[in-house]
């Protein structure tokens, strides 16, 4: 049976905004070790990431304030990290900024300039592949907090954490089999 024109708009509308809530999962991560990182109480950190507008310079703030505490032994991976994260920021503003476009029977995301000849479309399948990649990231954030503040003093987590990351990781990637592709309950950071 044919999926109904209201099933499409429901289910296109319901990925847009799971799309936005795993992005937040990937802010959400960043605040938290930011805030270790800084020796300081996530509300603050959170405060502070939520402040700063340009994703760019947020990422950069991030990035250094880790590199400097880790004294940058782990710049292969921080470099990669926030490549990718560059990355779902681009498609982030993507869902955020651009039109909902029906003409064709299926709904897409296009650029709100109406001027524009782009032939650019954000699809549901590419919204879902956000998905999947923002709770990678969100995951891959999380266990790299929980590896620095040695909460997993582990020699293999160490060589993890001092390779670049790759997206979609490979099957032998600590990383891919240690997923839990759910989003990381907040209690898992409240401060002790």
């Amino acid at each position: 049976m044919a999926e109904s024109s209201e099933d499409k708009h429901n289910s296109f509308y319901i990925a847009r905004s799971e799309a936005l809530n795993a992005y937040n999962l990937v802010e959400q991560g960043l605040a938290i070790v930011f805030a270790r990182m800084l020796g300081t109480e996530a509300k603050f950190a959170t405060l502070i990431i939520s402040k700063i507008i340009n994703t760019r310079a947020r990422n950069e703030v991030v990035q250094r304030v880790i590199d400097d505490r880790t004294k940058k032994e782990f710049r292969l991976f921080t470099n990669s990290l926030f490549t990718e994260i560059a990355d779902v920021d681009s498609i982030r503003n993507q869902l955020v900024h651009w039109r909902v476009d029906v003409m064709t029977g299926d709904y897409t995301l296009r650029p709100a300039d109406l001027m524009s000849d782009s032939d650019a479309r954000l699809h549901e399948a590419d919204i879902d592949e956000l998905v999947k990649k923002c709770l990678f990231l969100a995951e891959t954030i999380h266990f790299f907090d929980g590896f620095i503040q040695n909460e997993v003093p582990d020699q293999t987590w160490r060589d993890r954490f001092s390779q670049p990351l790759k997206y979609p990781p490979e099957r032998d990637d600590l990383l891919f089999r240690s997923r839990r592709v759910q989003p990381i309950p907040p209690e898992t950071f409240q401060e002790k």
